[in-house]
Formats: C-alpha cells, structure tokens, sequence
C-alpha cells in the first residue's frame, strides 16, 4: 500500500519548471499542477488515438451509397 506522503525526486530544474507551471495554472501545490496535467493528458488521448480525418476525408455524398455502384 501507498505511503500517504510519498517523496518524488526530481531535478531541480524540474521542480523550478512546476513551480512555474503552478503559477500559471494558479493552482494551489504542485501536486495539484500535476494531477491537472495528468487529467489533460488523459482527456486527449482519444484525439491522439484516433486523429482527425479533418481534411482528409470527403463528405459523404448520396452516389457513395453500395446500391449506386452497381
């Protein structure tokens, strides 16, 4: 089971890097400041998994129907 206060060890870079993230996002802690990026991580992964066919793909038009390619 989890500690209830686990430490990370990051660089200081990395910690100077959150605090100035954590800022930004006017969120209260670190912890905070990743857990929104976890969250916004999250929330994108279906963009990323299935992309966009956004100029790509033509808008189906009623000859595309099977009966019409007879």
């Amino acid at each position: 089971m989890p500690s209830a206060n686990p430490s990370v060890r990051v660089s200081r870079r990395t910690l100077e890097d959150l605090q100035r993230l954590r800022e930004a996002l006017g969120a209260r802690t670190v912890d905070e400041t990743i857990q929104r990026l976890i969250r916004e991580r999250d929330s994108s992964v279906p963009n990323r998994m299935f992309g966009s066919g956004e100029n790509r793909v033509s808008k189906f038009r009623e000859s595309d129907r099977l009966e019409a390619h007879d």
